[in-house]
């Protein structure tokens, strides 16, 4: 074992299905095909229809969120239109609602 290195001595497995076969070899690429059963089927879950699921229930959120801002941003608004209506028509006495917050 001397001048040699742990690879050269150890062989390595590689292994890839490529269309049913596997094909085993190791670093001198001394290879061997074995038949894989084709009667053997891995059912994977669809990644896009998760995908689809995702994005719309993350639009439904999004889009109720958005609903509420809109909604207090219009009753700001609005109060702040209705209040400054009142004021500058002397309907209603800032000092002395200031007085009475005190």
């Amino acid at each position: 074992m001397v001048g040699k290195s742990v690879s050269d001595v150890e062989s390595k497995i590689q292994d890839s299905v490529v269309t049913g076969d596997v094909h085993v070899g190791d670093v001198h690429h001394n290879t061997q095909n074995t038949h894989v059963d084709q009667s053997t089927n891995v059912e994977l879950p669809s990644l896009d229809e998760v995908g689809e699921k995702v994005s719309k229930a993350a639009k439904n959120v999004f889009d109720f969120v958005k609903g509420i801002i809109n909604r207090a941003l219009l009753f700001a608004t609005v109060t702040v239109l209705v209040c400054g209506f009142l004021i500058y028509n002397d309907n209603v006495d800032v000092n002395e609602l200031i007085r009475d917050l005190n």
